[in-house]
């Protein structure tokens, strides 16, 4: 007998036939339901707690066929404990409203295989209007539910990823006329909120530089049409930073081979690019130094040979003037190619500077003679249009300096006053001396007497940020090619090498004036310009050894020394020279030597020759002192140098005033320096 039919009997006399009329009609449908793939029938008359199941719900919960299903309170050990609760709550409202219901409950199975059903149910009402049944299905959604967790997790996993990513990342559908989504990094890489782009899928693109849209429309082109693009453009963010982004997008298709959407990813690469643009720039200004270091090198090398030949012209004119009485017609173009070689030696001076070959010979000199014989090469340096003006104190101070490191001091600075001035103006070279009581300011002087050179100009001007980074190395703000970013580095670092202070003033619009601290000198100002010297140089009965390997100045050197007396023996180099010295077996009182021979260098000639001959005294000659110079530091006092082109009476002093000093003092002093020029 069927459950329908003891319905009666369990529920007694007070059934409703016309509720079991209903009944039917529903169990017939709950018949067919179950019919149907993981989908069972169920009832429960609740007077009698007795329970019917159909047999896809025995599958579904896990339970034997063989067994009755089991009491209503005996349920809660077929469900997860919230699913259970839930159950419960509801069947117990129901059978108050009578009201049908339809929960997704998870299974506890015995196996322990995680199962999900969806429970349905409806109510039917005694004679006495109660609830006295409800019945209804549960289906098995558990693959659908399986499906949807691993669907929340992956899409979970993809959120995390998607948030935490350093990129950009969206999907846009295929016409791209929305954006269905966008990372967070959006906001923090184009500083633009995403919901700008949800409303407007081409916020991106006027965010991107205005040189850059072309290229990247073009690209958004190529990507409507279905094929991956990659692009790399820059970006302007609301705060006004610039940054560098690479874009990759590619489309995904679906079953029927139909673009379904479009993913793409954004790199924010501005790091990258600029470590490339610095790499670049510290490339090009390594080749740039590579052109100077090629440029000092000839520049000394031609200065060299110059300067022989120039001392050639200076001895044989010395020569001339000795036999030319005062009033001999030929005597003015005599004393013509004297201050002509003067010049000539002067612009020489300069080239080595400008070369930066030049070593640093420090003595006391007069800034304004060095300014004054400056004066035709930067007028040629800076053009017609500007005009240059010197303002310079009449008894100003003398500064121990090195007169060439001077030159580049004020090269340096003149050629940034005509860069200033692409239209013409004004350069103004001023001096003055200047007592300091206290410090101030971080280019401040210490208290003291100093000399002020100034340079100024009426040019652009510079702004704050720019007056700031003036004296870093590399920093430049002339265009690629125009200049190194050396030179104020260079003049910041000769000043400071001489305890002095450099500052500027400037405005955009309104110039800049350099000012530079040199301490004052003490005692009187010697050698004020290239080959200003006195007269009447004494001579000597002494040895002397020359090695000269250019034979017209050896022959000049040897002429002058041998009419003063002096013993003269010569060499063309080193290695004939340690000849002559191994087979002279009487004294040689003084060694003069160029600093740069055929063979190996006069300082390692000279150190040899000491050794064989304790006491020898050496005096350098060179033209092209560069890196030969740093050999001095080894030698003493029993040492000088002479600079190239000298005339011979500055010789003939600087070789009597070593040949009479003290001998040699055991602590090993600093050689004496001796570079006057003519």
């Amino acid at each position: 007998m069927s459950l329908l039919d003891r319905l009666p009997r369990i529920v007694g006399p007070g059934f409703d036939a016309g509720a079991s009329a209903r009944l039917r009609e529903e169990l017939a449908r709950l018949r067919n339901a179950q019919q149907l793939p993981h989908i069972g029938n169920w009832s429960w008359i609740v007077k009698s707690d007795a329970i019917g199941w159909s047999d896809t719900i025995f599958d579904i919960l896990g339970r034997d066929r063989g067994l009755p299903p089991p009491s209503y309170g005996e349920h809660e050990r077929l469900f997860a404990r919230e699913s259970w609760a839930l159950l419960d709550a509801t069947l117990r409202r129901i059978l108050e409203t009578g009201e049908p219901f339809e929960l997704e409950l998870e299974l506890a199975r015995r196996d322990g295989q995680a199962r999900w059903i969806v429970a349905r149910g409806q109510t039917l009402r005694d004679e006495d209007g109660r609830v006295g049944q409800v019945h209804g299905t549960i289906e098995d959604i558990s693959q659908r539910k399986r499906a949807e967790i691993a669907w929340r997790e992956s899409d979970e996993r993809f959120r995390l990823i998607a948030e935490n990513i350093g990129a950009v990342f969206w999907i846009s559908d295929p016409g791209r006329s929305r954006v269905s989504y966008v990372s967070p990094s959006y906001e923090r890489i184009f500083g633009r909120p995403c919901a700008a782009l949800y409303e407007n899928p081409d916020d991106l693109v006027e965010a991107v530089v205005a040189e850059d849209r072309e290229r990247v429309r073009a690209a958004r082109d190529l990507q409507g049409s279905g094929q991956s693009v990659e692009v790399e453009y820059r970006i302007t963010r609301p705060d006004g930073q610039l940054r560098w982004l690479w874009a990759r997008s590619i489309a995904v298709r679906d079953g029927s081979g139909n673009v379904a959407c479009h993913i793409g990813m954004a790199h924010d690469v501005s790091e990258r690019k600029r470590a490339e643009d610095e790499k670049a720039r510290l490339e090009a200004q390594f080749q740039q130094a590579q052109k100077m270091e090629a440029v000092g090198l000839l520049a000394g090398g031609l200065a060299h040979d110059f300067n022989n030949v120039l001392g050639t012209i200076v001895g044989y004119n010395y020569f001339l003037l000795e036999g030319l009485e005062s009033g001999h017609p030929l005597r003015s173009c005599a004393l013509e190619i004297k201050r002509s070689s003067e010049v000539a030696a002067s612009l020489t001076r300069q080239f080595m500077a400008v070369g930066r070959n030049r070593g640093a010979q420090p003595r006391v000199i007069d800034p304004n003679s060095v300014i004054m014989a400056m004066g035709k090469m930067l007028r040629r340096i800076v053009g017609e249009n500007i005009k240059i003006a010197l303002e310079l104190h009449p008894s100003l101070w003398p500064v121990m300096m090195d007169s060439g490191q001077l030159e580049q001091v004020v090269l340096n600075l003149a050629v940034n006053a005509r860069d200033a001035m692409p239209k013409g103006g004004k350069l103004v070279l001023a001096t003055k001396n200047l007592s300091v009581s206290e410090s101030r300011g971080s280019e401040a002087s210490p208290p003291g007497r100093y000399v002020v050179v100034e340079v100024r100009d009426t040019g652009v001007g510079m702004d704050a940020p720019t007056q700031a980074r003036l004296f870093e190395p590399f920093f430049t703000t002339k265009d690629p090619g125009r200049g190194t970013g050396l030179g104020l580095a260079t003049v910041r670092a000769i000043v400071r090498q001489y305890k002095g202070a450099i500052s500027v003033r400037s405005a955009p619009g309104k110039g800049s004036v350099f000012r530079i601290r040199l301490p004052r000198a003490e005692g009187g100002v010697q050698a004020m310009l290239p080959g200003v010297a006195g007269k009447g140089a004494k001579g000597g009965h002494e040895t002397i050894m020359v090695v000269e390997d250019n034979d017209a100045l050896k022959g000049i050197i040897k002429k002058a020394l041998r009419e003063k007396g002096y013993r003269v023996f010569s060499a063309s180099s080193a290695e004939e020279a340690l000849d002559l010295c191994g087979n002279i077996r009487e004294r040689i009182d003084l060694l003069l030597t160029d600093l740069v021979l055929p063979d190996v260098d006069g300082v390692e000639l000279a150190g040899r020759m000491k050794e064989a001959r304790p006491g020898l005294r050496v005096a350098f000659m060179s033209g092209y002192p560069g890196g030969a110079l740093s050999g001095l530091a080894s030698l003493n006092r029993d040492s000088a140098l002479i600079e190239k082109p000298f005339p011979p009476e500055v010789l003939l002093k600087t070789l009597r005033r070593l040949l009479d000093a003290a001998p040699e003092a055991p602590s090993g002093e600093a050689p004496a320096s001796d570079s006057a020029s003519a």
